[in-house]
């Protein structure tokens, strides 16, 4: 039997084949390009090396230390010819001794003075009276005695001149000479050890309340 060709098959034949080599789909499908950023998302993203979504911890500002404490002072005046207190001075220690300050236990510096009248060892022995004198008033209100230290300064520290330009007296000037200094140090706390005062000044002569000799009373 004679088996005709017929034109038209071949085209056909063609497709078949190309079907058969096709096979199944790839199963890994690459995910299209994703589109470029707008300009308004590029200006708000964060820079390069920052692409963290945390928000940053926000650390408190530290507060400033409190400034340290400082000193307190008064000035105790004494009149002419006297180691004594007046009504005046007694009701200014009365003041000062319910001070927190003298309350808090700090050392207490007493510098008595003198004018230029008298010797100077006999104005070293009135000036120590007179810080002896404070001391024992400040004594009797409860402040006690070993926060205290005497100094004589005698008529070595003077505040005012005690004469003139033409050298005569200058009594104003002499009665801001007849005094006691008071000095409250204040006490630093600290937190590992009990509170501090400070100490007295190695540099003045200092007698503690009581150590230093009597001495007669000098008429000023």
């Amino acid at each position: 039997m004679t088996r005709h060709f017929v034109p038209y098959a071949l085209p056909l034949l063609f497709c078949m084949v190309a079907a058969c080599d096709r096979g199944e789909p790839a199963r890994n499908i690459v995910a299209s390009e994703p589109a470029a950023p707008t300009a308004d998302q590029a200006s708000n993203a964060p820079p390069e090396g920052n692409r963290s979504i945390m928000r940053p911890s926000v650390v408190p500002e530290a507060e400033p230390a409190p400034p340290p404490p400082k000193p307190i002072h008064a000035v105790v005046a004494f009149g002419y010819s006297t180691t004594r207190l007046d009504d005046a001075a007694r009701s200014q220690l009365d003041a000062l001794a319910k001070t927190p300050e003298v309350a808090g236990g700090g050392a207490i510096i007493l510098r008595g003075s003198t004018d230029s009248h008298g010797s100077d060892e006999r104005n070293r022995v009135v000036s120590a009276r007179r810080a002896r004198m404070v001391a024992d008033y400040l004594a009797e209100q409860g402040v006690a005695r070993d926060r205290m230290t005497i100094v004589a300064l005698g008529e070595d520290r003077p505040v005012a001149p005690n004469a003139n330009l033409d050298g005569s007296d200058d009594p104003q000037g002499r009665s801001r000479n007849r005094r006691v200094d008071i000095t409250v140090e204040p006490v630093i706390l600290n937190p590992d050890k009990a509170p501090v005062g400070a100490a007295a000044p190695a540099a003045d002569q200092a007698e503690r309340p009581g150590a230093e000799g009597e001495g007669p009373p000098q008429r000023r």
